[in-house]
């Protein structure tokens, strides 16, 4: 009887053995192998249909590591040759903490030569080789494999467990911030085993954080904590504020209260920590503190610059165009998929949603879907999108202007937002326009456009639903809201450039 041909398999002996192409870029965390090759064992077809969907998963999950566990991993020769290292450094743990014999130690799977070697060292296992094991452990758990837990949880296992129990994904903002407060708490604190944390702990890390710069500063981007503080000491870098160090204790509570759901803590010694006061500002120096709209004129020359500096395709081209008429949040310009533009009741319209990946949005009211103003479509707007449609695969519907006037497809940053880039290189755009004032951001087209709302007296409800802001009234939450037709009236109102 012919067996059944199984893609990624080859027969041989009636036996189905596996044979998948190694995407390039993966080859160094598979001994620099072209094919992944191995026998199934089995002249079941659904079996080997089953060992290569495993084979494909285990592709798709290396590759999305982080740099340094697949370099880890690389340089160990692969991520079988990992697993097998870190196997016998588990025996060899173990035959240290029970004193095992030569011979036993032989029948283990160890050479005598090896055996000799751990009969000589003995005793208990040394701290540093349990934290190694432990690092090791860690990376097999990133890289996928079951690993049975041998160690006490550090922090940063806890912060590893909770974005797999949460399914947060390689893009997403929760799981960036997640680990990478508990990496730098345990840069700061040390591999402190989870159940061993204490409130001192805690405190002690919140006062040094103090002192940390702001991290996406290019100085010190990227550095471990004392070596980031140090630069900051002496480069005299700004320090992360009293709201960021907020941040990073309400993660750190979450990671111990989610450790204490786990069984990683029998109790939550960080439950009643609260955030050191601040000196209260004044209402006067707040409002001086506050963003500032762009004026008439501001808006005209940010435009008109846009429109001759960058390409057409691009979100520094229409960024600053749609945002003046509609006075989108930046993160919902630039997440915009090409199949946002839609037709609703014969009229072209954007939506703003958060139904795809990497879009998402600040509150349920921020879902909205808004007729495209006639200045933008004069602008040639949807001959754009066409274009886009036709010669690109990204869902995206706007590109990234590089350096030199390289284009680019744009993916998020490694904290999942699609803003980040474009906000950092709007700000430097501004310094180029010669708007300097710090109170002056992205947005502060939103400031804008919610003065000409009111300049133009549109229908409060229109203004709210146009902006995506919270409507009030007991009738706030019934029907379907502000059809489309009746909200370009409203849309077509606004001219960024008019005055009260």
């Amino acid at each position: 009887m012919t067996q059944t041909k199984v893609s990624g398999t080859i027969l041989r002996g009636g036996i189905y053995h596996l044979k998948i192409r190694v995407p390039a870029p993966l080859q160094p965390l598979y001994g620099g192998k072209e094919f992944l090759e191995g026998s199934t064992r089995s002249r079941n077809r659904k079996d080997a249909e089953l060992r290569v969907s495993e084979a494909r998963l285990e592709m798709d999950r290396l590759g999305k590591l982080d740099r340094e566990t697949f370099d880890k991993i690389a340089r160990a020769g692969g991520i079988r040759a990992f697993e097998a290292a870190h196997s016998r450094d588990l025996i060899g743990a173990a035959f240290r903490k029970s004193s095992l014999s030569e011979s036993e130690m032989i029948e283990m799977g160890y050479s005598e030569e090896e055996a000799i070697v751990e009969a000589v060292k003995g005793g208990r296992i040394d701290t540093k080789l349990d934290a190694e094991l432990a690092d090791s452990e860690r990376t097999l758990r990133k890289a996928g494999a079951q690993v049975a837990t041998q160690y006490a949880r550090s922090l940063e296992d806890v912060a590893a467990d909770f974005v797999a129990y949460n399914n947060y994904q390689s893009g997403d903002a929760m799981r960036a911030q997640m680990l990478f407060t508990a990496k730098l708490f345990v840069e700061a604190m040390g591999e402190i085993p989870a159940d061993k944390l204490t409130t001192a702990h805690l405190h002690d890390f919140m006062h040094r954080a103090k002192k940390l710069p702001i991290a996406n500063r290019k100085e010190v981007k990227g550095l471990p904590f004392d070596d980031a503080i140090t630069i900051a000491d002496a480069k005299g870098l700004p320090r992360i504020s009293d709201k960021t160090l907020g941040y990073h204790l309400w993660r750190l509570k979450r990671l111990s209260a989610f450790a204490v759901e786990r069984g990683n803590m029998t109790s939550d010694p960080w439950a009643s920590v609260k955030p050191p006061r601040t000196a209260r500002k004044s209402h006067a120096a707040k409002k001086e503190e506050k963003r500032q709209p762009f004026n008439g004129e501001q808006i005209a020359l940010i435009i008109d610059a846009a429109r001759q500096k960058y390409d057409r395709r691009t979100i520094d081209y229409w960024g600053p165009i749609f945002t003046a008429y509609y006075g989108f949040r930046i993160e919902e310009i630039t997440q915009v998929f090409t199949s946002d533009i839609v037709t609703v009741d014969d009229l072209p319209c954007i939506r703003i949603s958060d139904a795809e990946r990497w879009q998402k949005v600040k509150n349920p009211n921020a879902i909205r879907t808004l007729p495209i103003h006639p200045a933008i479509l004069e602008m040639g707007f949807l001959d754009m999108v066409e274009e886009r449609r036709n010669t690109s695969d990204s869902p995206l519907l706007f590109m990234h202007h590089g350096r030199g006037d390289q284009l680019y497809e744009r993916e998020p940053s490694t904290r999942g937002r699609l803003a980040e880039a474009y906000g950092q290189r709007f700000g430097r755009f501004l310094d180029l326009l010669g708007i300097n004032d710090p109170r002056f951001v992205f947005h502060s087209f939103r400031h804008r456009w919610e003065d000409c709302a009111r300049w133009a007296q549109l229908p409060e409800e229109h203004q709210k639903t146009i902006a995506g802001r919270a409507r009030n009234g007991s009738g706030a939450g019934y029907g379907h809201g502000v059809p489309v037709p009746l909200l370009l009236p409203s849309v077509s109102a606004i001219n960024p450039a008019m005055k009260p």
